[in-house]
This record gives structure tokens, sequence and C-alpha cells, in this order.
């Protein structure tokens, strides 16, 4: 029920500022969902970011005002409600960091998505490195996310090639565990 003692649903709009910055946010957003990015292992819940924080603008803005529904809501309450979204966004990658089985267990996901985005046959650890670098930036990162994919059997180290300068691990992805 309103103050009035309607029992009818009032709507919230948008100045074009706060709806631009949705927009921008929301295709952030986007970009991140897809291979490679910050919410490429979590795209249930991330997928679902731009209207949580739209929501929290509308909590906010009833704050601001006695009569909410009155008042459109402006740019800075959207603002502060996307840096909220970022701010959660950081916990809930946290927690689900800590829910993987073991520490190497994100970066094999963030391993496992590239051979097959690209459907690689063949690939090296130098390799990898360089395909992950922006997420894992030590060999040790990824080194103990190639174990896991050799332990689950998705993958097979070879030979070491013989190339110049120091010679690097060479694996062959498990033709029997591509998804497509």
């Amino acid at each position: 029920m309103d103050t009035e003692g309607n029992d009818r649903p009032h709507y919230f709009k948008l100045t074009q500022k706060a709806l631009n910055l949705r927009y921008e946010f929301e295709s952030d957003v986007e970009v991140e969902l897809g291979p490679g990015g910050r919410f490429e292992h979590m795209t249930d819940w991330a997928g679902k970011l731009t209207g949580q924080a739209t929501r929290l603008a509308g909590l906010i803005h009833c704050t601001k005002h006695e009569r909410p529904h009155e008042h459109p809501i402006d740019a800075e309450t959207m603002e502060s409600a996307l840096y909220l979204a970022a701010v959660l966004t950081e916990h809930v990658k946290a927690a689900l960091d800590l829910m993987n089985e073991t520490p190497g267990m994100d970066c094999a996901r963030t391993i496992w998505c590239w051979l097959e985005r690209e459907s690689m046959k063949e690939f090296t650890q130098r390799e990898t490195l360089e395909k992950v670098k922006g997420r894992f930036r030590t060999a040790k990162e990824v080194e103990g996310g190639l174990e896991i994919l050799k332990d689950y059997g998705l993958i097979v180290e070879q030979e070491k090639k013989a190339t110049r300068g120091r010679p690097s691990r060479v694996f062959l992805v498990n033709p029997l565990a591509r998804s497509k």
C-alpha cells in the first residue's frame, strides 16, 4: 500500500543520464560474460547483475524521497547502485573461489574453456600461460590448472619439444572429452 492507502504499484523512471549509465553497465557486463571475460565462469549470477543493480538504485532512491514515485532516479543514485553492485560482485567472486574444490580449479576451467573455444588439439604450457595471463600470472598457477586437467583425463603430457631456448611442456587434448 502507498502512503494514501492505495493498493497499486508505482513505477520508477530513470533520468536519461541514469539510463545511459545503466546501458553502459549492461554492455560491460555482457562483454565480461563472454569467453575469457571476468564472468565467464559465473554467467548464471552475473547475467542478472544489471537487473539487481537497477533494483538497488530503486531502493536507494526510496531512501532519498518521501514520495519516490514522483521523482525519477537520477544519475547519482544509479552511480551509487553500480558501485554497490561492483562491491557485491567482488564478494561473490571471492565466495565462489572459496567453493572451488582445489586451488587450481578456476585455472583449469579457464584453460579448458580456451581449449574448447579454439578447438585445440595440441598446445604448450607457454601458450597456455600467454592465453590466461590476464587472470593467472604465474607458471605455478597454470601448472596447477594443467595438473587438474591431466588428473581428469582431459589432456595428456607429451615429450618436450626441442625448440630454441627453454623447452616447454607439450599437451594433447583428449578428443573424447570435447563437449562439441
